[in-house]
């Protein structure tokens, strides 16, 4: 594993600490400021998947035949 594959590791679980911290508190945070956050935290998503979607793009791979 290179170095910029353990940073988009670190950063992606650190973007999954903050979009859960969004969501829990969502009530909190004024709507004009969310939808901006939302649309900041989709671009950033293409870039640095986080666990959830790495996680899911694991769980896509088919193993290989044993025979």
């Amino acid at each position: 594993m290179g170095i910029l594959d353990k940073f988009k590791k670190t950063a992606g679980e650190a973007k999954d600490k903050v979009d859960d911290l969004v969501e829990k508190n969502s009530d909190k945070i004024p709507d004009k400021v969310e939808k901006v956050y939302d649309k900041v935290s989709d671009a950033a998503e293409k870039v640095i998947p986080g666990s959830d979607a790495a996680e899911a793009a694991e769980g896509d791979e088919k193993p290989a035949d044993a025979s």
